[in-house]
């Protein structure tokens, strides 16, 4: 989703909600905006969107700060492609944690009604067409690694950055996953209720320092932030 500047003012309008008032308050407004109706039928989908996201972005920060964990986490992180300055390319990735053990990468998801996920990870809802989120995550993923190759320590006797992505599934209906289980472990499917403990599960998984988390913060951090990447985003997608 390419960003503008009233979707920064709204994220920053509701992590002030999560400062003031903890988590819980902070996902029960955010229930309350994606139970909202729109009868214009033109605002709705983009406000959900970006609910999805700073759901995500809040309670990853939420989860390092609580459990003691180090990482960063980058919103809207924008890359291209390193080993071709003059790519037009640009790809937007929601929310990014890097980690000195692992990097993962959640592509959120918000709907109103129930969802199917089927195939390697495409979401239908209520008839709409299907949504190809396990390619979208690919493409996210396969961006990343070149950026983490820079920021991979030396001599740490990996064969490649562990790096992964899963699905943020922001919804009030149900969720019926009809996938096989190697489809569901390349792309998990994640809610609010299931977040933390799938981050539990990374940081017991992976225990190696791998990455130079300094080093990868500031510079994901300076792309997130950067306007005129955002600006070529949304030119390289055509708004």
């Amino acid at each position: 989703m390419a960003k503008n500047r009233n979707d920064s003012i709204f994220d920053l309008k509701l992590m002030d909600v999560y400062e003031k008032y903890g988590l819980a308050k902070f996902i029960d407004v955010c229930s309350e905006l994606l139970d909202m109706r729109d009868t214009t039928g033109t605002k709705k989908p983009q406000v959900n969107g970006e609910v999805c996201e700073i759901v995500l972005h809040v309670m990853t920060e939420h989860y390092l700060a609580t459990k003691g964990k180090k990482g960063q986490v980058f919103h809207s992180l924008v890359l291209g492609n390193p080993n071709n300055p003059n790519s037009s390319f640009r790809t937007e990735l929601d929310v990014t944690l890097v980690t000195p053990y692992f990097c993962i990468t959640g592509e959120c998801k918000s709907y109103a009604g129930d969802v199917r996920a089927t195939g390697e990870g495409k979401l239908r809802h209520n008839g709409y067409p299907e949504t190809d989120v396990a390619k979208q995550s690919k493409v996210h993923v396969n961006a990343l690694i070149p950026y983490l190759k820079m920021y991979t320590k030396a001599k740490v006797g990996v064969a490649s950055p562990p790096v992964g992505m899963f699905c943020f599934l922001y919804s009030n209906g149900t969720i019926t996953d009809n996938r096989v289980d190697s489809a569901k472990d390349e792309l998990p499917i994640l809610t609010i209720k299931s977040l933390f403990s799938y981050y539990d599960r990374l940081f017991s998984q992976y225990r190696k320092e791998v990455y130079d988390v300094e080093k990868a913060g500031k510079a994901f951090q300076a792309m997130a932030d950067s306007r005129v990447l955002h600006i070529q985003h949304a030119n390289y997608l055509g708004y």
